[in-house]
């Protein structure tokens, strides 16, 4: 079922033909039918009017479930689109409340005593080898993925069951995995599985459960001039053949010769560059949409305009976590918070400042002048949440730490008061104090899913469009 111009087939039958010769050798070629999609795009921004025609324009679209809605779904299944939504599979964010709710300490993965920390996105590993763990993973598809009426899941992060140094604990990860994808296609038989990498899992066996699997990060010249590379092509087609599960490739640069090694494959294949890192509709088929996420508007119900800005936008500062070293390397041990038994208190792993330390908000307005403010427009405000990581005992309360840093916020607009201060997330601290001194939210992972039936976030938006209105907030959704 093939959606693209006639331009644009004829663009790919030269392709494949023109390097008709690289196909040989490389295993069977994968089984196909006519009705088997034929291109596909992974776009993780929010779904427009605008957008959803361009995503229709493709035979099968990877999406975040939580920035879409019913309506622009059953657009795009109308028009044919397969749609399939994301999952993380082993990486469990932080932000993600419906996984965290249901997580035991258990489920976490362990090595030397201590969860698996991954500090470039704020998220930990899950331990795929417990039962418990894979169940909240399918009840997490069931609740966002099967309810909603996908056609199927996507399954990223599988990487993580080859990173580790350990070979015995890679494989049991690994077996682990095959586990979930087993008791995934057990569970909701129709439901089709596409998976983002992992190829060790993949030759183990998880292939047998597949329905697509995706080379991401695929560069041609790997297959050329590295034997292991070539024996990795046969071998993913090889198991395809067998088990008919269809291939993806997909490459940030070098587009073109990407392009024709994938066709040459006989992989689908899709564009994105690393600008664009999946937040606009890219590919080499010649749609004339200008695919830019820098700026664009939604609504919310009677919330006003929404700005949508790309996380690189705001140069942040973290206000209530530092580094470990940098508190060694400042002297500020007597500013970390402490717990009931006099302990440090870390989150994720970083300790827990106490904002009302004078020497703490000292070092802040350092950093504050050493960020160069002076030539930048907005500020995020990050991990305002971690107020709440304090309890009965602590050497400060939760409503200090909120109070220090709404007094700390005055002394900021004072000292810069051209500069706009954006608060991340840390809705629960909303106050007409708050709403006075800086000048907007930074919502990100806004659940648009629950909005409708959910009276918190209601009462929520209620409380922002109140703040747009009589401060000129900006609220910013990620």
């Amino acid at each position: 079922m093939l959606k693209k111009t006639f331009a644009n087939r004829i663009f790919l039958i030269v392709l494949v033909l023109s390097m008709g010769m690289w196909t040989f050798g490389y295993g069977e070629a994968q089984a196909s039918t006519e009705d088997s999609p034929a291109s596909f795009v992974v776009y993780y921004s929010r779904i427009t009017e605008e957008t959803v025609k361009h995503l229709a324009t493709y035979d099968l679209a990877i999406i975040e479930p939580k920035a879409t809605n019913d309506t622009y779904n059953s657009f795009l299944k109308d028009q044919g689109t397969e749609i399939y939504g994301y999952i993380s599979t082993l990486q469990v964010e932080t932000t993600d409340d419906y996984k965290v709710s249901r997580m035991t300490n258990e489920d976490y993965l362990m090595v030397d005593g201590q969860r698996v920390y991954i500090e470039k996105y704020d998220d930990y590993l899950g331990d795929i080898r417990r039962s418990s763990f894979r169940q909240v993973l399918l009840d997490t598809i069931d609740e966002r993925i099967v309810k909603k009426g996908y056609d199927g899941v996507f399954l990223d992060t599988v990487d993580f069951t080859e990173y580790f140094n350990d070979a015995d604990l890679n494989h049991d990860l690994q077996v682990g995995f095959i586990d979930f994808l087993a008791e995934l296609k057990a569970r909701f038989p129709d439901l089709k599985v596409f998976q983002n990498r992992g190829f060790k899992s993949y030759k183990l066996g998880g292939a047998a459960y597949l329905d697509y699997i995706l080379y991401e990060d695929f560069r041609s010249e790997k297959f050329i001039s590295n034997d292991y590379y070539s024996n990795l092509a046969k071998e993913i087609n090889s198991l395809a053949s067998q088990h008919r599960v269809k291939v993806a490739a997909l490459s940030q640069k070098d587009e073109l010769k990407n392009a024709q090694m994938a066709h040459a494959f006989n992989w689908m294949y899709y564009y994105s560059s690393y600008d664009n890192n999946y937040r606009g509709v890219e590919a080499s088929s010649g749609y004339d949409f200008k695919h830019t996420a820098k700026v664009a508007s939604q609504q919310v119900e009677h919330l006003g305009p929404l700005a949508y800005l790309e996380k690189e936008d705001l140069h942040t500062i973290n206000l209530f976590l530092l580094d470990r070293e940098v508190v060694s390397d400042k002297g500020l041990e007597d500013a970390v918070v402490r717990d009931a038994q006099g302990e440090r208190v870390l989150v994720y792993g970083h300790y827990l400042m106490d904002m009302s330390s004078l020497a703490y908000q000292t070092y802040l307005i350092e950093a504050f002048n050493q960020a160069d403010l002076e030539n930048k427009e907005m500020l995020r405000l990050s991990y305002i949440t971690s107020a709440k990581r304090v309890g009965p005992g602590f050497s400060v309360s939760e409503s200090q730490q909120v109070s220090a840093y709404m007094q700390f916020m005055k002394n900021i607009k004072l000292l810069y008061p051209d500069l706009v201060l954006i608060q991340e997330r840390g809705v629960d601290y909303l106050s007409e104090e708050l709403a006075g001194i800086i000048d907007g939210l930074y919502w990100n992972n806004f659940d648009f899913d629950q909005y409708e039936t959910n009276n918190w976030l209601q009462e929520k938006v209620d409380q922002l469009a109140s703040f747009q209105e009589n401060y000129e907030w900006l609220i910013i959704i990620d």
